[in-house]
């Protein structure tokens, strides 16, 4: 996706986009991890790097919990006739804004969170 951006929006030299935090050369006005945080085997350390790259975060398509603790599931695509698996992180709502609370980062909206109860 961030290929594909890259040459769709290659005139606006104000955006920029990377596939892997090896290529970052910060800071960023705005880090947007959509469909992502769940997907790397330890989201809450992709944070711990963001933090200091940036000072906002958009998280989008980011499935929660209302559980006090975070969930290890296995997702299953078989959408588009696509077979495998791989693990998925449902990250706790309350565990997330505890920790960006306690980095002096706050939750300004919240728009169609998905909550699972696990």
């Amino acid at each position: 996706m961030c290929e594909l951006a890259k040459k769709v929006t290659s005139i606006n030299r104000d955006i920029s986009y990377v596939n892997s935090l090896n290529d970052v050369v910060g800071p960023f006005d705005i880090a947007l991890l959509s469909g992502v945080l769940q997907c790397v085997e330890k989201p809450f350390e992709l944070l711990d790097k963001l933090m200091d790259l940036t000072e906002f975060f958009i998280l989008n398509r980011l499935p929660l919990t209302r559980s006090g603790a975070d969930r290890i599931c296995i997702q299953r695509p078989g959408l588009l006739e696509s077979s495998g698996s791989y693990p998925v992180h449902i990250l706790s709502e309350e565990k997330l804004i505890k920790y960006f609370e306690a980095r002096g980062k706050y939750l300004l909206a919240g728009w169609c969170l998905k909550i699972f109860r696990l």
